[in-house]
């Protein structure tokens, strides 16, 4: 999603263009995307790894066999799951009766955060090394972002704005705002803190 100047952009737009972009991102949302067979849910007790050594003092051998533990597997979720947690998210949340308003610059960053809320809570990253299989990824690595399904209440609800007196952004709260993204405004948050040093990334819900 882009926006030009002179556009408008509704609180629908916004929820679809991130609803398409936690779908574009999954790698478990109705098809695996790239994910390898073995980090899959549903492969039961994959044998990873086969070995026959010879029993010392005797002429017979014994196999050992090595097996994947197949229950944290990524498992396949529809899209109508997901669109199903999202607009009941965005229901508690007071956002959905808005889906036709313009968004106002005071409300962004509220909404922000609870959008920042439902992935924190919903996408998970996968990481994996698979150097134990004796296969031909035995040196793969696979990095991508999981879909998990429940339940996430919001932290806050957004209330409605009276038309009659919508509040103006004014030059000290882009000032506020970019001293509270970028430096330190009486609290460590932001980028660098009062000593100029980095802070690390946190998001405040409520």
């Amino acid at each position: 999603m882009s926006i030009s100047v002179g556009n408008i952009i509704t609180w629908s737009d916004f929820a679809t263009a991130c609803y398409s972009a936690i779908i574009n991102t999954c790698c478990n949302i109705d098809s695996f995307k790239n994910v390898p067979t073995r980090l899959q849910s549903g492969q039961g007790q994959l044998a990873v790894k086969t070995q026959t050594t010879g029993v010392p003092g005797s002429q017979a051998t014994q196999t050992f066999t090595w097996y994947a533990n197949p229950s944290n597997g990524i498992a396949i979720v529809t899209s109508v799951n997901v669109a199903n947690e999202w607009n009941t998210f965005l229901t508690a949340a007071g956002i959905d009766v808005r889906s036709n308003k313009i968004i106002q610059a005071k409300e962004l960053g509220l909404s922000m955060g609870l959008y920042q809320q439902f992935m924190s809570y919903h996408l998970k990253p996968v990481y994996s090394r698979r150097q134990v299989y004796n296969t031909v990824e035995s040196q793969a690595v696979f990095q991508g972002m999981r879909y998990i399904t429940g339940t996430c209440t919001p932290k806050y609800t957004l209330t409605a704005i009276d038309l009659s007196n919508i509040p103006d952004v004014t030059d000290a709260d882009i000032i506020s705002v970019v001293r509270q993204s970028f430096l330190h405004d009486g609290v460590n948050y932001g980028m660098w803190d009062s000593e100029a040093d980095p802070v690390i990334a946190r998001c405040y819900l409520s």
